[in-house]
């Protein structure tokens, strides 16, 4: 269940598809794995917006690994990516 967006936010994720994404190219389509509501890192690598994003408010939702093995993603490592440059840790 989605709470509604504010009147001015620009919505990077409908909870259906990657329309908005692509891979971390910048060009070839985002195929991270899609659920009801959620998407999921599949070992295609990063993701990123098509449109660029500057200064603003993000509201991000994280979950952990039902299963912690393995590393990075595996073990719950995440981040977001601020204008290609500054990573925030979730």
């Amino acid at each position: 269940m989605f709470l509604a967006a504010p009147d001015d936010a620009e919505v990077l994720f409908n909870g259906t598809g990657l329309t908005g994404w692509t891979k971390g190219d910048g060009k070839t389509d985002a195929t991270w794995k899609i659920g009801e509501g959620w998407m999921e890192v599949n070992g295609s690598g990063s993701i990123q917006t098509r449109a660029p994003m500057g200064s603003g408010h993000y509201h991000v939702e994280w979950a952990t690994p039902k299963v912690v093995k393995g590393k990075s993603q595996g073990v719950g490592n995440s981040g977001v990516f601020l204008m290609s440059q500054f990573e925030i840790q979730v």
